[in-house]
């Protein structure tokens, strides 16, 4: 269900819920009508498995932003994901965050088409010199396809977290971004929100975005995700 709801290259509905995706497979024969025998991929999944819960609540005003601004200035590094080759995208994502009032930090991307890539990623530690690519690459084939690119944004982002590591700078919290993302007006507002009414205290970390999460819904928009063999 995941691959074939969630995952699959040749739709273009990326974020289907897990009884959407359901419906997709069973279709192919792969999973059993939802009607007949739903699977759940969540628990508790009416609190949180409902697109519309992705609607702003509330419309900030001026001074609502304003504080949320000044918030997250004090409590959040952010760390921006950018190859050096993607000028305009590292613009475009620079020209938000400024109109956000937010200051990030490019970090470079890791690009393992390059000659000698791997090994930099390896010498670097991002990549365990005991991962064997041409056995992944060999395994991935069968039903993901290639795995380069995958392979190096995941490297990627242990750069952006050692970054963040070594330069918290007294602030409590870091975010990492990728340089495509889309930040909408509110966005420091809904964070705020979402920190300060949703998140537990022992929480080490967040996705601000997940597709067919497999685990329990904890609020309207968060769930603790769980191991799935993916």
């Amino acid at each position: 269900m995941k691959y074939g709801g969630c995952y699959d290259v040749n739709t273009v509905h990326r974020h289907w819920s897990w009884p959407k995706a359901q419906e997709a497979v069973s279709k192919k024969g792969h999973a059993p009508d939802p009607a007949r025998l739903p699977l759940e991929g969540l628990l508790n999944s009416a609190l949180c498995e409902n697109s519309s819960l992705g609607v702003a609540e509330v419309v900030p005003t001026s001074e609502q932003m304003a504080d949320a601004r000044a918030w997250f200035q004090r409590t959040f590094s952010v760390y921006v994901l950018s190859l050096p080759s993607a000028i305009e995208r590292w613009n475009s994502i620079h020209r938000q965050l400024q109109n956000l009032g937010i200051e990030g930090k490019r970090v470079l991307g890791v690009d393992l088409t390059k000659p000698g890539g791997m090994a930099e990623a390896q010498a670097e530690g991002l990549v365990p010199n005991s991962f064997d690519y041409d056995e992944a690459k060999h395994v991935a084939a069968k039903s993901m396809g290639g795995i380069t690119g995958t392979v190096g944004t995941a490297a990627a982002h242990f750069r952006a977290l050692s970054t963040a590591a070594r330069n918290a700078h007294g602030k409590p919290l870091a975010m990492i971004m990728e340089d495509d993302v889309q930040l909408g007006p509110d966005f420091l507002f809904r964070v705020r929100k979402l920190l300060e009414e949703e998140v537990p205290c022992d929480w080490n970390a967040i996705s601000l975005k997940s597709r067919c999460p497999y685990g329990e819904c904890i609020s309207p928009h968060l769930t603790r995700v769980r191991p799935d063999g993916n």
